[in-house]
């Protein structure tokens, strides 16, 4: 009898995060590499779901009732569990009150605890209660980078020796080498824009918009024809970078976009005179590396799990230093290697990488 993985797609029902590809990405390779296992896969969305992941004799999918995390987490989804008799689950961050199976977790962070200013107390009550209790109910515990896996045993002790990094990496399908000056020639005729500074990223606090775009403007790059792009949505607000825009109401070359289609991010990111990454806190922190694996120059904050990116050396920065920060941007804008360029680029294609991340859970499958 096929064993039976159960995966909880819910994520695929909202706005696009790192969850998102995580799970597309892993998933994508494992249905293909174990035809023995039965995979289901769950969300609110199935035709969604389905189109992302298509058919295959061995992929089911199951369409939840509840949109309530509660009602589908206490009640909905350990009867899905049983009914359909699932030998392992697999759920992102929070598991099902009620364990009928076993059940495999991913903490992608536990930014709320070092990071406690940023996040409400709410917030981290409600998120450290969950976390805790999921972990313990979980057989396997997996996270994206050594930093995460490092702060949540030093937050939960009992998860120490048990945790399985599977680290994020780059969609090489969507993010690949080709002609620089074709993509800056789009983004010149339909966005109106040329020779750039770019930072894709939601806009909160910690990831430190503010800070870029103060140098920006204390450095007078725009009297250089430089411009400067932001993308991402507003999830929390940022009263520093409100101010800093509040009191510069004539800047010049300053583009803020809360969301674009992904081709055209693919464009803005290789066609990009150089790609900034000022944030404080990431659990991984996957757009730099999308942005170097097109050998787009990288600038890179050095806190928290960007601190494995050994790979991008000098143009490495702590983002609490604006002195340094600033001296680094205007040598990055001023000497881009090539060679550089290419052996960034050789390491981040040998070092993360989907196939690896899905056969540290297929091992586990093996298991079950």
């Amino acid at each position: 009898m096929k064993k039976r993985v159960f995966v909880d797609a819910h994520v695929f029902d909202g706005e696009f995060q790192g969850t998102w590809t995580y799970i597309k990405e892993i998933y994508s390779i494992l249905i293909i590499k174990r035809p023995d296992i039965i995979f289901y896969l769950a969300a609110n969305d199935i035709e969604n779901l389905q189109k992302i992941f298509g058919k295959a004799p061995n992929v089911k999918y199951i369409k939840y009732k509840f949109k309530s995390s509660t009602l589908r987490l206490g009640f909905e989804l350990p009867f899905i569990l049983l009914y359909n008799k699932i030998d392992l689950a697999h759920f992102q961050y929070i598991t099902p009150f009620i364990k009928v199976c076993k059940f495999m977790i991913t903490t992608h962070d536990v930014l709320f605890y070092d990071f406690r200013s940023e996040f409400s107390k709410f917030y981290i009550l409600q998120k450290s209660f969950f976390y805790k209790i999921s972990a313990k109910l979980s057989n396997y515990i997996l996270t994206v980078s050594n930093y995460s896996k490092n702060r949540i045993e030093h937050y939960f002790p009992f998860t120490s020796g048990k945790i399985i990094i599977t680290p994020n990496a780059v969609n090489q399908d969507v993010f690949y080498l080709s002609d620089k000056e074709i993509s800056r020639d789009f983004i010149k005729s339909k966005y109106g824009i040329s020779k750039y500074i770019l930072y894709v990223s939601r806009i909160e606090p910690r990831k430190k918009h503010d800070l870029l775009l103060k140098s920006f403007i204390d450095l007078k790059l725009f009297k250089e024809n430089y411009s400067l792009v932001f993308i991402g949505k507003e999830s929390i607000k940022n009263e520093i970078l409100d101010n800093i825009l509040v009191d510069n109401p004539n800047l010049k070359n300053y583009f803020y976009f809360e969301s674009i289609e992904q081709k055209d991010l693919r464009e803005f990111i290789n066609g990009a005179e150089l790609f900034v990454y000022p944030s404080l806190a990431e659990g991984f922190g996957i757009p730099p590396l999308e942005a170097a694996i097109m050998k787009t120059p990288v600038l890179c904050s050095s806190k928290t799990a960007m601190s494995d990116f050994y790979f991008f050396n000098e143009n490495l920065f702590d983002p609490d230093k604006i002195n340094e920060f600033q001296d680094k941007l205007i040598n990055r804008l001023k000497n881009n290697n090539i060679d550089d360029l290419n052996d960034i680029y050789k390491q981040i294609k040998t070092f993360y990488s989907w196939d690896e991340s899905a056969e540290n859970i297929n091992k586990i499958l093996n298991t079950i």
